[in-house]
């Protein structure tokens, strides 16, 4: 059997696919991820035309306010479409028996730790850096550590929840 690239690796890392995949699946969310691709790529183009149109008849101010919340509409958007299509193909699941089941509720703890810490940081950062922007000079980083906690919270019980739920204990054939 041939080795996981990197890049395959970071695919199943990013869409959540604990399991290995084969050649079928592999092609499907090679496709998935395409249609995405595309599909983002068109609404980025039609979204920027009308902020354009938008900073040059109206308001900069509204045009400024409204290309951040289209874009993260249409991220939730297509983070759905890719949520329900991988379901379909039924990658998600990982089965173990129920003497793995301590040892898998471990790492999904530790893994969601390291999503919040991720999240954490993240969400300070960018909390300091819009406020730096609005204001612009620049801020105490420190002080955005309640929005960077926070963002930590939700990044690590989302990823918990998430995998946990996509355990399936499968009874051992005795």
């Amino acid at each position: 059997m041939r080795r996981e690239s990197l890049w395959l690796k970071f695919v199943r890392y990013w869409y959540g696919i604990d399991s290995k995949l084969d050649e079928r699946q592999l092609a499907e969310v090679e496709r998935i991820g395409n249609n995405d691709y595309v599909i983002s790529g068109i609404v980025e183009l039609i979204l920027l035309v009308i902020t354009l149109i938008m900073a040059l008849t109206i308001k900069s101010e509204l045009a400024l306010w409204f290309l951040p919340l289209a874009i993260a509409i249409m991220m939730l958007m297509m983070s759905a479409y890719t949520y329900l299509a991988m379901r379909k193909l039924k990658i998600f699941s990982v089965e173990i028996t129920a003497d793995e089941r301590p040892e898998a509720i471990r790492r999904i703890w530790i893994k969601a730790i390291i999503a919040g810490i991720i999240g954490a940081v993240f969400g300070t950062l960018g909390s300091a850096l819009g406020a730096s922007s609005v204001q612009n000079n620049l801020v105490n980083v420190l002080d955005f550590w309640p929005q960077g906690l926070w963002l930590g919270v939700c990044c690590g019980a989302g990823s918990a929840i998430g995998r946990v739920q996509r355990l399936k204990v499968i009874k051992e054939d005795e």
